[in-house]
């Protein structure tokens, strides 16, 4: 009798290279991935309720800085599995203990900088450490372009962590400026490696922009807890809440159909830099989604008198860096020949919309009025791009030829 040997999978995988997008290969998002960012969805959370509480300009300044860790936290390990993503229950293992990171933060995140810094840090700084460990096991298992880009990673990653480790010993003001810092060291660092980068296989077209796309509907989800909080808030539920809760749901609505008709749809440009600028822009959108869910909340709880001036400037400047930042992303994005929208009005349309949010700000007194307006706004919008695509010509099916046979 003749023994086959048997090929199984590897349960412990090197993490190698992606070439899918060489190929033109889709790669879908995973059920792992979506897991994951339900333990993010609880950082936001946390998050934005810190700020619906603190809206003041050092409330508002300490959420940014938050945001700014979980989401660049979120980025990492989304870049790492873009890269190196493997079906190796070594995949599991480290996403888990970083879910545990995750979990971490968002048990500290609701109380600032201040004192419960001490578990929010130790939670960034082991999911940011164990993140670059992975990395580093990358390089190890991918000789060429990826070990000179994670040498760079190796040197700024050490400065920035010594900079948050100062942050231990300081108090106030002080501690947060070094821990800004020392994020912000973080941040930046990708952008001293863009040559090396564009030496790589190109970033996934399809599985990436969905990714961003899904951590869209995360913040988008809030301004619709934030509608639902300020209704849950009242004793007695009164006809100026209710009204104003209705005016605040078309918001939701409407930023949704803005991002996924004008930005999720398309895919960025094939260039490094250009991936980059996309990447950092949607960090400043999920702020002022995030913000304006704030600024709602309190705008509802205070709709039977005159708004909160912190409120309302909230959601008015919230509102008017979302329709600037999406200005901004329609020019990262590739338009094929068949693109509906005008490469200059579309966007131009929504950077116009800006300034005219902040005059709606200084015009309307009432939460009502407020977001009445800036619905108006988005409902602009959502015409201009529901018209190009409607009334789009498409291309007629192509005629029988025929060639077949008939009876």
């Amino acid at each position: 009798m003749r023994f086959v040997d048997m090929a199984h999978r590897d349960i412990w995988q090197k993490p190698l290279l992606h070439l899918e997008e060489t190929r033109a290969e889709r790669r879908p998002t995973t059920w792992l991935e979506l897991f994951f960012d339900l333990f993010i969805v609880v950082a936001v959370s946390q998050l934005s309720s810190q700020l619906s509480s603190d809206i003041t300009w050092g409330g508002v300044g300490v959420f940014v800085v938050q945001f700014l860790a979980v989401f660049w936290f979120w980025v990492g390990i989304t870049f790492y599995q873009e890269r190196f993503e493997s079906e190796g229950l070594e995949n599991r293992f480290f996403l888990f203990f970083l879910m545990a990171c995750v979990a971490g933060m968002s048990v500290f995140a609701q109380h600032g900088l201040t004192d419960y810094y001490v578990g929010f840090f130790v939670s960034y700084l082991a999911g940011r450490v164990f993140v670059f460990v992975m990395w580093v096991r990358a390089a190890w298992h991918n000789p060429g372009p990826v070990r000179p880009m994670v040498a760079r990673f190796a040197v700024g990653f050490l400065v920035s962590t010594s900079v948050h480790l100062l942050s231990l010993s300081a108090e106030g003001s002080t501690r947060v400026t070094l821990f800004t810092s020392g994020l912000l060291i973080e941040v930046l660092l990708p952008l001293s490696w863009l040559g090396i980068n564009s030496k790589l296989p190109p970033v996934s077209k399809s599985k990436h922009p969905e990714r961003f796309g899904l951590f869209t509907l995360v913040v988008l989800g809030e301004t619709v807890v934030a509608v639902v909080s300020g209704l849950r808030g009242a004793r007695m539920i009164t006809y100026q809440e209710a009204l104003t809760a209705a005016l605040a749901l078309p918001l939701c609505f409407g930023m949704w159909w803005v991002y996924y008709d004008f930005i999720g749809r398309r895919p960025f440009k094939a260039i490094s830099g250009v991936l980059y600028g996309w990447v950092y822009a949607h960090y400043v959108l999920f702020l002022c989604v995030v913000a304006t869910g704030a600024g709602v909340l309190n705008l509802i709880k205070d709709s039977g008198g005159m708004p909160q001036i912190g409120a309302h400037w909230l959601t008015t400047g919230a509102m008017a860096g979302f329709f600037l930042i999406t200005a901004i992303l329609e020019k990262t994005l590739e338009a094929t020949p068949d693109e509906p929208t005008d490469p200059l009005w579309s966007p131009l349309l929504k950077a116009l919309a800006a300034p005219v949010a902040v005059g709606i700000g200084f015009w309307q007194d009432s939460a009502r009025g407020l977001m009445g307006w800036l619905g108006v706004l988005l409902a602009v919008q959502m015409a201009y791009g529901a018209w190009r695509w409607f009334t789009q010509e498409l291309n007629p099916p192509a005629e029988d030829t025929g060639t077949g046979i008939s009876g």
